[in-house]
């Protein structure tokens, strides 16, 4: 275990002057998208609701757990984290098509949502460093205090979103299964502090911060937001052919790299590389986002002149993605990249 992973539960510095979330986006005048495509626009804010819908579950699914600790109600959260990180997932590919950062990014930089990598001895003890984290500080969990602590000092120090959610739910190695943990039986101190408690505070507050995260993102300025740069997006480039492949060449392309880089499945600093280390989804995702560039966003991106050649290049990348394991890291990748590499081949739409 690498020395990042070293007892950081007694350091909680936070810098008093943290970003703050920004200033929602002005309301779009209805006459700004207009050059979209009805059809565009109803899958734009479909996806919004059905990633908003998939958080509620979640945070029901959590609730449920602390309410109820079992194994079945853990595999209920954790199926429910897999669908909401899915959906989240789509919305994030669609500000990179349009070519923006969300608007709930502090700063355009830091995502209070979807950040990793995790440097997981932050939150809770590692194996090699017992009684580290903020699990064994004595520091107060509260929503400001995880607000101000998200990246505050470092940014794989994360106590917001989807990855310190994932690392609370999944088995881990050595440690206690996780349906223990929430258990709400006697919470036996641990140097003074109660472990299990703020285990079950920690979780308990990432969901409910998560759910409030992505509901603002399904109000009405920011589906106008979304549309509004999408419509410039477009507006500004040649080919729907060339906003798809510059996309999955910053997105899928830094994934593929990052993995054929690192075939033990860690960077030098021993940081994971897979997006969801624990959850293992990272394939199954990409399979599932490029399944709906295919058949849904191209035909609403390309309206009545879908280009037949691009759908047959996507869909023989979604092919090659699901053959391909989510371990381990050292399988050849050379099929994925040939069929990323044949999207810049297709003729503009």
């Amino acid at each position: 275990m690498v020395r990042r992973w070293f007892g950081i539960g007694l350091i909680v510095l936070v810098l008093a002057g943290c970003d703050s979330a920004p200033e929602p986006p002005p309301t779009v005048a209805s006459s700004a998208g207009t050059a979209l495509s009805d059809n565009l626009k109803t899958l734009v804010r479909g996806q919004l609701i059905d990633s908003c819908d998939s958080a509620s579950a979640l945070s029901d699914a959590v609730n449920g757990l602390l309410n109820e600790p079992t194994p079945d109600s853990l595999n209920t959260a954790k199926v429910a984290w897999k669908a909401a990180h899915r959906e989240y997932q789509a919305i994030a590919l669609l500000y990179q098509l349009a070519d923006t950062a969300p608007p709930h990014w502090y700063q355009g930089r830091r995502d209070p949502v979807d950040a990793h990598p995790i440097l997981p001895g932050y939150l809770d003890q590692v194996p090699s460093y017992p009684n580290s984290g903020l699990v064994y500080s004595e520091t107060p969990l509260t929503p400001s205090f995880l607000k101000n602590a998200h990246q505050s000092i470092d940014f794989y120090y994360l106590t917001l979103g989807f990855h310190p959610m994932e690392f609370l739910l999944w088995e881990r190695p050595g440690e206690v299964h996780p349906a223990q943990i929430y258990e709400s039986a006697q919470d036996g101190d641990n140097q003074g502090v109660r472990t299990q408690r703020r285990r079950r505070t920690l979780l308990r507050l990432i969901a409910e911060r998560l759910e409030n995260d992505l509901n603002a993102l399904c109000t009405p300025p920011n589906q106008a937001y979304l549309l509004r740069a999408l419509h410039q997006r477009m507006a500004r480039t040649e080919s729907v052919t060339g906003v798809l492949t510059d996309t999955l060449e910053t997105t899928l392309g830094e994934v593929l790299e990052r993995r054929q880089n690192h075939p033990s499945g860690q960077t030098e600093e021993g940081m994971p590389v897979a997006h969801s280390p624990w959850a293992g989804a990272d394939m199954a995702e990409w399979q599932h986002l490029i399944s709906d560039l295919r058949t849904s966003w191209l035909p609403a991106l390309a309206e009545d002149d879908e280009p037949e050649a691009l759908s047959t290049a996507l869909q023989s990348l979604e092919e090659a993605i699901r053959r391909l394991p989510e371990s381990p890291f050292g399988e050849s990748i050379d099929p994925v990249l040939e069929a990323l590499a044949q999207l810049k081949t297709q003729p503009g739409d």
